[in-house]
């Protein structure tokens, strides 16, 4: 398999790189703005809106990820965080390795094992790239990539640990696609946008992997209540209570939440659009001749 030099913007990889190095930047300034300082990403209860029951039904993610799910397989789940998927894919196989490298998300995870009876979970804290993970039949890495740097050593790491398949869930459109309205608004700019689905596709071509794509049926980012999207807003924008950006918040909120059945939609959002990419694990892209 070929690597990529990093750093490179004439590159999938470089290109890669820079778009996430320019989201943490970002990040980091919003985080200076706030009482905590930088580091604070799963405070203030953030970690607990990734809770989720194991036993529910009806979620389009979980049925599409058990789809490829055997009672005797091993799964590896990089990036667990409070166990949405690592505790359903459980019930239904051998084992779950779960890599998180968030104390409060790993916290959640090892909570909800406990009080659900799951004891078939390994929780492997650290981030993936530092982690010495075991083979499994099946790597599954949910919603994730859009943070990660190396992205090269991080595909590269999750297919020598897969025996059969690599399963990636990402977003057409990346994390920020509804902040990105209410950061107009409050802060007259545009954000910077971490990757997303078609930097993936773009990357693994580089790397010499060709994946099949699922798009995954489209429907609303919906929010519960108006005050969760404050809070979750006033968090991603770094918007500090009493200033100027708080009642500005308060105005883009007013202007662009839209009731719904079952909470609330940003108005002119597109469809919240994710996509299966999958391919089998390989050594290199080495071509084969027939003679």
């Amino acid at each position: 398999m070929t690597t990529t030099p990093t750093g490179d913007s004439s590159t999938a990889v470089g290109r890669w790189r820079s778009m996430v190095e320019a989201d943490r930047e970002q990040t980091a300034r919003v985080a200076s703005q706030q009482a905590g300082g930088p580091g604070q990403r799963w405070s203030g209860g953030r970690a607990e809106t990734f809770r989720a029951d194991p036993h529910r039904v009806g979620d389009p993610n979980v049925d599409l990820i058990a789809s490829f799910q055997r009672p005797d397989q091993t799964w590896l789940d990089v990036g667990a965080g409070a166990g949405r998927l690592t505790l359903p894919l459980a019930l239904n196989c051998k084992h779950v390795y779960a890599v998180e490298a968030a104390p409060p998300m790993a916290a959640i995870l090892t909570e909800q094992a406990a009080a659900a009876e799951i004891s078939n979970v390994t929780l492997i804290e650290g981030r993936w790239q530092d982690v010495d993970a075991p083979m499994a039949d099946i790597a599954l890495c949910f919603n994730v990539m859009n943070f990660v740097p190396d992205i090269d050593l991080f595909i590269t790491k999750l297919n020598q640990h897969a025996h059969d398949r690599v399963l990636v869930v990402l977003m057409k459109d990346g994390p920020m696609a509804n902040v990105a309205p209410f950061w107009r608004l409050v802060h007259g700019t545009e954000p910077a946008q971490p990757p997303a689905l078609a930097e993936l596709l773009a990357v693994l071509w580089e790397l010499g992997f060709y994946p099949d794509v699922q798009m995954l049926p489209p429907r609303y980012r919906v929010s519960k209540d108006r005050e969760t999207v404050r809070m979750l807003m006033a968090d991603r924008l770094g918007v500090v209570p009493g200033s100027p950006e708080e009642g500005r918040l308060e105005l883009a909120l007013d202007e662009l939440l839209v009731p719904i059945e079952g909470g609330f939609a940003v108005r002119g959002a597109e469809w919240f659009r994710e996509a299966l990419v999958t391919w089998r694990p390989q050594a290199s892209n080495t071509l084969l001749t027939c003679v």
